[in-house]
């Protein structure tokens, strides 16, 4: 017989049916491949109404073209068992003998035997060898996190020190791409192939890690450069930071049992598939294509890029951190600033109100309507200057403030109270309050509380003020899945792009139509998140405004 050691075969040749049997029953003996098979009757089971399972029976029957196959190869008797690595076809010992030939139960069980000392052989010899190469990895990767802690610096402690990163995989080149700029190690593409290879192919990868040992098959721009780079390994680290290990093309002579490019045909005559006739040695050359890459690579890759995303959230904390007690540092300073300049305003212009008072009793009958009208707005801007520098003062103690004294607040008698102090007769003689009764008491510092529903009610009084009938509703509601306080108006409203800048300081959504500084409802937020509350606005232009807010349970503390 001709000999078929060291040829190839098509991974066709073993059909997927064919691979799963030889999982479950791991001999199989065909005696005759010119035997005649004996039907099995009846073809369905009365008892499980499905045809007899036969798949671990040793004298089964086998598919018409495998023994066609086989009778095109000239052989009369087979004997085939599997080589299974890890619960995975790894291969088949394939024994054919050129007439019909019996091999009895002892010489099956010899060959069952020796295929399963090899399975085991090949299982230790893959897994001593991972774990060489896995501990000699560990090792690497473990002074390249130590580099990156010492350097601070990624690219350097990747490729620039004792332990680089090209010592984790073999491979014939390396190439790190980091916030634009490339270090190159080995025989790799240039700059200019490797921008190309990464704008246009390797970032609309969906996965992170992209492998092939035929690049060009992928990318037919890299067949330029396929003696450098047949073989690639991607790695994404995160945006702007990619690792690539190449491999360079090992031109391949494979000599295959006949030509692999003849499939299966439909043969008219038998009315089923025919496998190829023809198994005499066939040569071929395989170009563009590298040593391949295996499990352990993939990895160590996805290891190491863990490692370096470690190292770059820790970076970012590091800098987040740094970064946020300088604003922190820098918030208080300016409102100490401005805390001290409104301080310091308060006396000048206290000063420039008495002035203005003398000469408006003293001298006001000498001056004509225009200086007098002058006077007024002048006393005016200043009365604007003294609300504007209490405010100041107001929000800055409520930022300086370390903590708050907790009391149960009757909240109807505190509205009350702000309604008194703001003399509703004289100032906003049209405008109607309704006050929900029996609201809930509220848990914090009464004083800040006072000032939290003053800023609401005297903003929805003032908003409302040109309406033909001023209406505020105060009560209580479920928003959010809780119970909240709210001050309803039916005034001007607020448009949908303002409703988060009101609450920001010296922001005003109604420019200089009305009177106020842009601190109020700044104050109302502050106090609001002193009491670990929150507070918001729904509102339609023209149809009034709704604001919403809510205290945190205070009441086990008695100072915060």
């Amino acid at each position: 017989m001709d000999s078929w050691l060291g040829l190839h075969y098509p991974a066709t040749d073993i059909p997927a049916q064919s691979r799963k049997l030889f999982l479950e029953h791991r001999i199989r003996v065909i005696t005759d491949v010119n035997y005649k098979p004996v039907p099995v009757l009846p073809e369905i089971s009365p008892l499980t109404k499905e045809p007899l399972d036969l798949s671990r029976s040793g004298l089964r029957a086998v598919s018409p073209i495998h023994i066609e196959y086989l009778q095109n190869m000239g052989v009369g008797a087979s004997l085939t068992s599997a080589i299974v690595v890890k619960g995975k076809l790894w291969g088949l010992i394939a024994c054919h003998h050129i007439t019909k030939k019996f091999p009895h139960f002892y010489q099956r069980e010899s060959v069952r035997f020796l295929a399963h000392l090899l399975s085991g052989e090949l299982a230790l010899f893959e897994t001593t060898g991972q774990i060489k190469s896995f501990e000699l990895a560990e090792n690497i990767r473990r002074q390249l996190v130590a580099q990156m802690k010492y350097h601070k610096d990624l690219l350097h402690a990747l490729t620039r020190d004792s332990v680089q990163f090209t010592d984790l995989i073999s491979c014939g080149g390396d190439a790190v791409f980091i916030m634009n700029k490339w270090e190159l190690k080995g025989n790799t593409p240039n700059v200019e192939q490797l921008k190309s290879l990464l704008y246009n192919f390797i970032e609309k990868q969906p996965k992170s890690i992209f492998l092939t040992t035929n690049l060009s098959d992928h990318f037919p721009e890299a067949k330029a450069y396929q003696a450098k780079a047949s073989g690639l390994l991607s790695l994404r680290i995160a945006e702007n930071k990619y690792i690539f290990w190449f491999k360079p093309e090992e031109v391949q002579v494979v000599n295959w049992g006949g030509n692999p490019g003849n499939k299966a045909f439909y043969n008219e005559e038998k009315q089923r598939l025919s496998p190829r006739k023809s198994f005499e040695k066939w040569s071929q050359k395989l170009t563009g294509i590298s040593q391949p890459w295996g499990e352990l690579d993939k990895s160590i890759a996805r290891s190491l890029r863990e490692d370096i995303s470690h190292f770059l959230l820790a970076q970012q904390r590091e800098e987040i951190e740094a970064l946020n007690s300088k604003l922190v540092e820098a918030n208080k300073e300016l409102e100490l600033f401005s805390y001290g300049l409104s301080h310091d305003l308060r006396a000048p212009v206290r000063g420039m109100d008495g002035y203005l008072s003398i000469i408006e009793e003293d001298y006001a009958k000498d001056l004509n309507d225009e200086g007098k009208q002058m006077l007024h707005m002048t006393r005016a801007l200043t009365e604007k200057m003294n609300n504007l520098i209490d405010d100041i003062l107001e929000y800055s103690r409520l930022s300086h403030s370390e903590g708050i004294e907790i009391k149960e607040v009757e909240t109807s008698k505190l509205i009350r109270e702000v309604l008194e102090f703001f003399h509703l007769e004289q100032s906003f003689p049209n405008s109607e309050i309704k006050l929900q009764p029996q609201m809930p008491s509220m848990y914090g510092d009464r004083r800040m509380l006072f000032q939290l529903w003053a800023n609401l009610l005297n903003n929805a009084l003032k908003y409302s003020a040109e309406t033909e009938k001023p209406l505020i509703e105060v009560g209580t509601t479920v928003k959010k899945g809780s119970e909240v306080f709210y001050v309803r108006d039916n005034g001007i409203g607020i448009d949908p792009g303002d409703k988060e800048r009101i609450f920001e300081t010296f922001q005003r959504a109604v420019g200089s139509r009305f009177k106020g500084t842009g601190i109020g409802l700044a104050i109302v937020k502050k106090i609001a998140e002193k009491h670990m509350g929150e507070v918001w606005v729904e509102s339609i232009p023209g149809e009034g405004s709704q604001f919403y807010f809510y205290l945190g349970d205070l009441r086990k503390q008695k100072v915060i």
